[in-house]
């Protein structure tokens, strides 16, 4: 413990040392508040959906879920780091301020319609029933809601604390409404018209208190600026597709290859196990601006070991109760003893420590050292990588094989990226 408090101490004095320093710690607390909201409360509702809904059913929530989450990432394209980075450096600039915020919303519009005219063509071809095609259609609702979602804008203006209010209350609000309107696999399209609904909702809500609060006004962004936006985007972008591909599309791929049940199993472990993971990934998208800051100007290989140190510690901890404590988690989350699922979050509690690294290696140190090509094709070539493993996995282990191959990509991910950064003497 007396090494860790050292590490404790040394980013403290890195971080805490000056306001502005604090200002990005406070907005980092808000943000993982929020995402933990996000993360925390489909904790709760999940076991109370498990209690109500049929496992099948929870499985064809998720695939719907996941088919939705390409058109997310389509919409957001990489603006939640690049899109904020540009509101922090020019928060003193009000034309500057008004450009990026009429430029980002015009492209997200741009991106939308393009995923809507993909989108629901292909509804007849994925969904196995009517029930399920009226569900995909309601469940667009969130998808189009990230379009006027502009947490990107509150976190790079450093003012947190209101779109954390807001979010909060839309997840609160959700998990009341699904507790209280839906009672059995009948009602199941209900989640779909819940969601969209308070989803947009809370969209609007922190849409127009930007607006008010930090006094936008719309105005006509010449095409060239708007291709600076995407331009500077696209790597991310790139990369969180690359991401995908071998995050969400493997769960849509056991439902097409097993079944909606094999999904459920799935799921109910994958939930369990992303809670460290989320949680870290919050803090790190707030940390982001201020260690952009710092790595244009220091080549520290001590800090980056200590910051990689001290990320690490308390996933390895969240590890041992994973697997340790596997089969009471499930159960306690499930509201029964299903082994199959125990297993699957076996296999996969190495995945919040592995992840945490990556992300480190990565998003922390890659991308802000300018390292964004070789970020890029990292991702993409474990998204071959997982193409090629994940099919053969999954037919022969079924959830096991998702969780065997998860493992195995995720590692590869973090190794491949240590080494680069090894071999340029960053780490």
């Amino acid at each position: 413990m007396g090494n860790y408090g050292q590490i404790v101490n040394f980013i403290r004095r890195s971080f805490f040392s000056d306001q502005e320093k604090k200002t990005v710690i406070r907005n980092a607390f808000y943000l993982l508040l929020s995402q933990g909201v996000n993360y925390l409360i489909p904790l709760v509702q999940l076991p109370i959906l498990f209690r109500i809904l049929s496992i099948e059913k929870i499985g064809a929530l998720n695939i719907a879920q996941s088919y939705s989450q390409y058109f997310i990432v389509l919409i957001e394209f990489g603006f939640n780091y690049t899109a904020t980075k540009y509101v922090a450096l020019n928060r003193d600039n009000r034309y500057k301020l008004d450009s990026i915020f009429s430029g980002i919303l015009s492209i997200r519009f741009i991106l939308a319609s393009i995923g809507a005219i993909v989108y629901f063509p292909l509804l007849g071809k994925i969904s196995q029933s009517g029930e399920m095609y009226f569900f995909y259609i309601i469940y667009f609702g969130v998808v189009f809601s990230y379009v006027l979602n502009v947490s990107w804008f509150f976190q790079g203006m450093q003012d947190m604390k209101i779109f954390t209010i807001i979010s909060t209350g839309m997840k609160l609000l959700i998990l009341l409404c699904i507790v209280t309107l839906v009672n059995s696999d009948d009602e199941f399209t209900k989640i779909g018209i819940i969601y969209s609904i308070f989803y947009i909702t809370s969209a609007l809500i922190g849409f127009t208190v930007a607006i008010f609060r930090f006094k936008i006004r719309f105005n006509l962004v010449k095409i060239h600026e708007l291709f600076e936006f995407v331009k500077d985007a696209v790597v991310v972008f790139l990369g969180n597709v690359s991401a995908m591909l071998y995050t969400y599309s493997n769960i849509f791929l056991l439902g097409v290859l097993i079944s909606e049940t094999a999904v459920g199993i799935f799921v109910s472990a994958d939930k369990l196990m992303k809670i460290g993971q989320t949680m870290f990934a919050s803090a790190s998208i707030a940390l982001f601006p201020y260690l952009s800051t710092k790595f244009s100007k220091s080549n520290s290989r001590q800090f980056v070991r200590k910051l990689s140190l001290f990320c690490s510690i308390p996933m390895v901890i969240f590890t041992m109760v994973l697997f340790f404590g596997a089969d009471f988690l499930v159960e306690v989350f499930t509201g029964d003893v299903n082994i199959n699922a125990s297993t699957c979050l076996k296999v996969l509690s190495p995945v919040p420590i592995i992840v945490t690294l990556s992300h480190v290696f990565g998003v922390q140190v890659m991308l802000n050292k300018g390292y964004n090509k070789e970020y890029l094709l990292i991702l993409v070539a474990v998204a071959l990588i997982n193409f090629i493993i994940s099919p053969i996995l999954i037919r022969t282990y079924q959830y096991v094989g998702l969780s065997i191959a998860t493992v195995i990509v995720e590692f590869i991910v973090t190794i491949s990226m240590g080494f680069f950064l090894y071999s340029k003497k960053i780490i």
